[in-house]
């Protein structure tokens, strides 16, 4: 890398022989320190080991691998997981109701390893698990962030199947013996689509909810006089616009009191995940210690500590 940016400078200077800033960094550049990030962040750590404090780390320590680091992580969460079961906790417990399958603790500790993974590069993980536990903390659906990403794409789907629909007349307005048989139909199932979409849009959840229970009636039969192609053609878009709007309600699932009795019943289990991961990440760490032997992460947070 330092030789790339060596023949670059120099490139430059060729085309700018009096810039006094190029021929600066030509002169600091062999002494800079290029390195990869886990490079840096290592040599930031062992140049300045005597600020990291309570933290005793050798200067010598390895790097685990990742077959180390699976069978350190299987043996640090077992122990964990057995000292939970051990107290009891009723949390505890519809935790491992909710995770466990069988006789194994396996889909726990594939949630474990996963929040293990995705915090890594994490400054402050309580902090990040003290946000999401916030999003738990609301009156109701429309407030949370499920609810507002729910409302904005459910409007999404809805303005797409009010445009097939207008799409659909403006095939039949073509021949108006057609639209007078299918028009009026398909403008019927656009005024019902349109108050779903009024709902979304104004965040009422508990009115697009109500949608759940429509029912399309069939799209009309063959009639005198009519333009069998420009039918055809209108169907497809009605038939789009009926798999738009349902979604739309595809995440609808629940009206908005079911959701806080979820919620309510939901955030005790998640403050136990949280508890439950906080104790795996202090037994990890502290057995790396006793190893001497780290994680990229390990190095690169305790690089950003000092």
């Amino acid at each position: 890398m330092k030789d790339k940016i060596a023949r670059a400078i120099a490139e430059k200077l060729v085309e700018e022989p009096h810039n006094t800033h190029l021929r600066k960094q030509q002169i600091l550049l062999e002494k800079a320190l290029i390195t990869t990030i886990d490079a840096f962040c290592a040599h930031v750590l062992k140049s300045n080991f005597q600020h990291l404090g309570d933290t005793d780390i050798s200067m010598n320590y390895q790097n685990l691998d990742s077959t180390q680091f699976a069978v350190l992580s299987a043996e640090v969460l077992d122990e964990v997981l057995d000292a939970f079961y051990e107290e009891g906790d009723p949390a505890f417990t519809a935790l491992m109701d909710l995770f466990t399958r069988g006789k194994n603790d396996l889909s726990i500790a594939s949630v474990i390893h996963t929040l293990h993974q995705y915090t890594s590069s994490f400054v402050d993980k309580k902090d990040w698990f003290g946000r999401q536990l916030d999003r738990f903390q609301v009156r109701s659906v429309r407030e949370s962030d499920w609810g507002q990403l729910i409302l904005t794409v459910a409007c999404e789907y809805l303005a797409l199947a009010l445009a097939y629909c207008d799409k659909a007349l403006a095939v039949l307005a073509a021949d108006a013996k057609t639209d007078a048989v299918f028009g009026e139909f398909i403008r019927s199932e656009r005024a019902l689509i349109e108050c779903a979409y009024t709902c979304a849009a104004s965040a009422d959840w508990d009115g697009l909810y109500s949608f759940k229970q429509t029912a399309f009636a069939r799209y009309p039969g063959k009639s005198k006089e009519m333009d069998l192609e420009l039918k055809a053609r209108a169907k497809v878009y009605r038939d789009a616009a009926k798999d738009m709007f349902w979604a739309a309600l595809s995440a609808v699932v629940e009206d908005d009191a079911a959701f806080l009795e979820d919620n309510a019943r939901i955030y005790p289990i998640a403050k136990e995940l949280q508890k439950l991961f906080e104790a795996y990440e202090a037994k990890l760490f502290e057995r790396k210690l006793a190893l001497q032997s780290f994680e990229f992460s390990d190095i690169s947070y305790l690089a950003l500590q000092i």
